[in-house]
């Protein structure tokens, strides 16, 4: 039949032949017509590695976003689908089906059947399975589903090679946009031995992606490092697995991404080489948990997500850590109760967290709460105790009640020193470093240097100058120094802390911003107004593309900017900045906190120098009664302010 074909072709002219689904190229082999011009052959196959046709192939690829909705609202025929609420539901179901014009089609004639748009999405979430294999009724042009399309290729591709059918099951709970061969083979060690020997074998791994991508179940890209795999394939591979075999994959995911995702040791939080590999597979964990749900309660899955928390939180990822820090305390609450250290710990760091997002009196109240907990569980020489209590000191800092905040402190050195911790470990320099913020704050310059100036050697000695701790030391020291006058040894530390956090923490992070902001404090006090103003427009730059105008780093940004241009003389651009910075931090904070307080006093002088005296001197007066009340009389900032 196929040679009596082609020689009718051969004597015929202006013909199209087609050939659906060649994904096996060699049953076509001796049966392609000639290509002299006479007609065309179109043929349409799954199989990319198709270099023996001699031909020019088109790769079809997913609809684009604006062309889908369109095929969408087309073909659901409803007969008013002109409105935005339709459109927009219609958006965001392409996007759940990944723009597959298959998926995009039988979800139109589903519509079609129920004449409501609105409800497929909440249809399709909950009963997944069903919707991908339910077939049109009635005369519908394509004879497979969804599901049986892609179980096509995976039921061919078993038959031959049943390793790379086992492999692409663990790609159906990672990344589907991108999964690094790198994350796969620093964690290869967790998966079963054949497995494992086809990621780490370079032969045997080139032949079963070309095999996976020739059925066309994932794409390969960047240089053959990266992979990516259809969202409703993994739906299909997922729906397909009995519940024993999904539980196996999913722990063995879990412990594929602990192996690639390490916990950094607290002595190398400064090893750039870790930090940079465990950003790079960020994105590669964030999949792993969220498609693992049914795991989450294990101590391998909690483990994970906490790593994840972390590197958020470290990274000033702060919404983020909260979403995954509230996840993980309602799953520990669950198995272990809310009296578990763990659990307490865990609501601990949603404390700092609320405490970074601004959210100082929740966080505060947080701390408060844990540390009574503890107090009553533990007793109060227990080390979570401990740390509750240095919690709720730093709470005491951020609502502004200092001379409270230093006495706890202080509480906490004695107890740590009182269980034995010396002042080489981590949580005794951490406390002093709080200590040596709080002297600062209460105007004791001179006794915060000297108590800096001596955790900054010890951690030196014990880590590295790019350490975060050790960073974090050198930035406020630097601080104290610039106030005290010695500029240049200011200079010195903030110039070095500010290029060590630019590298480990990165040029757009809180921290490095803050230690530009100082920089720019220490060269105005230091006379060299040009160079403050413009390091100080250069964080302003960045903090407004980065973070929230009510960011606490902005806000700070935004007030040593003023002080720049006050200098500078251009009283009429502190005005504007100075109102919104005050207006913010008494919303936030109210008209007592020492920041708030901070913030009035230039700007009731500006206002004096701009003609609103009346208005200038009742801030300032206003301001100074407070201060009195708050700060004390022997404040530098009262002495000053008054002046």
């Amino acid at each position: 039949m196929a040679k009596s074909v082609l020689r009718w072709l051969r004597g015929t002219e202006n013909w199209l032949l087609i050939l659906d689904n060649l994904d096996d190229i060699s049953v076509a082999a001796g049966y392609l017509p000639e290509a002299n011009g006479a007609g065309h052959t179109l043929i349409t196959t799954r199989n990319k590695n198709s270099d023996g046709i001699p031909a020019n192939g088109l790769e079809v690829r997913e609809m684009d976003p604006a062309s889908a909705v369109q095929f969408l609202l087309d073909r659901m025929e409803i007969v008013d689908h002109s409105g935005e609420e339709v459109r927009s539901e219609a958006y965001e179901i392409v996007k759940e089906l990944g723009f597959l014009p298959l998926a995009i089609d039988q979800a139109a004639a589903y519509i079609r059947t129920s004449q409501n748009i609105f409800e497929y999405r909440k249809i399709y979430q909950e009963q997944r399975r069903d919707i991908l294999r339910w077939r049109p009724p009635g005369n519908y042009d394509y004879t497979h589903t969804v599901a049986t399309a892609w179980r096509i290729c995976l039921d061919r591709l078993n038959s031959t090679f049943p390793d790379a059918v086992h492999l692409i099951r663990y790609f159906a709970f990672m990344n589907p946009d991108e999964i690094l061969v790198e994350f796969l083979r620093a964690g290869a060690g967790a998966l079963p031995p054949n497995l494992r020997e086809l990621i780490l074998n370079r032969v045997k791994w080139t032949e079963t992606v070309r095999l996976l991508e020739a059925f066309s179940l994932i794409r390969v890209f960047g240089a053959g490092d990266k992979l990516s795999i259809h969202r409703l394939v993994q739906a299909v591979i997922q729906d397909d697995l009995d519940p024993a075999a999904r539980s196996e994959v999913n722990v063995r995911i879990i412990a594929l991404a602990l192996n690639s995702f390490p916990d950094i040791p607290y002595r190398e939080l400064g090893n750039i080489v870790l930090r940079e590999t465990r950003r790079r597979f960020r994105s590669q964990v964030t999949y792993c948990l969220e498609q693992t749900q049914n795991a989450r309660e294990t101590k391998q899955w909690l483990s994970l997500a906490e790593r994840l928390r972390s590197l958020l939180f470290d990274d000033a990822f702060y919404l983020d850590s909260y979403r995954w820090a509230k996840l993980i305390l309602e799953i520990n609450k669950k198995v272990l109760g809310n009296e578990h250290v763990n659990t307490i710990r865990m609501n601990l760091l949603m404390g700092e967290v609320l405490r970074e997002l601004g959210r100082w009196n929740e966080s505060f109240q947080i701390h408060r709460d844990n540390y009574n907990a503890c107090r009553t569980i533990f007793g109060p020489n227990h080390l979570a105790t401990v740390e509750c209590l240095e919690a709720v000191s730093d709470g005491y800092y951020f609502i502004g009640s200092l001379q409270e905040g230093f006495q706890t402190q202080e509480e906490v050195f004695r107890m740590r020193q009182n269980l034995g911790y010396g002042r080489e470990d981590p949580g005794t320099l951490l406390c002093m470093l709080r200590l040596g913020l709080y002297l600062y704050n209460l105007g004791r310059f001179g006794e915060a240097a000297k108590l800096l100036s001596e955790v900054l050697d010890v951690q030196t000695g014990i880590w590295s100058s790019q350490h975060p701790r050790t960073i974090e030391t050198m930035k406020l020291t630097g601080r104290v120094f610039s106030v005290l006058g010695r500029h240049e040894e200011g200079e010195n530390l903030l110039r070095n802390a500010l290029t060590h956090s630019s590298i480990v923490m990165g040029r757009e992070h809180p921290g490095t911003l803050t230690c530009m902001s100082w920089l720019a404090l220490n060269y105005l006090r230091a006379g060299q107004i040009r160079l403050a103003v413009e390091i100080g427009e250069e964080a302003w730059n960045i903090a407004s593309e980065t973070f929230e105008p009510e960011n606490w780093t902005t806000l700070e940004i935004r007030r040593t900017l003023a002080d720049c241009y006050y200098a500078q003389g251009e009283v009429e651009r502190v005005v504007p900045i100075l109102e919104e910075v005050w207006k913010t931090l008494k919303a936030a904070l109210g008209c007592e906190h020492p920041n708030t307080l901070v913030t009035a006093v230039p700007l009731a002088s500006a206002w004096i120098e701009l003609g609103k005296e009346e208005r200038g001197r009742q801030l300032l007066q206003g301001t100074l009664d407070v201060q009195i009340r708050v700060l004390g009389v022997d404040h530098p900032h009262y002495g000053l302010n008054k002046h």
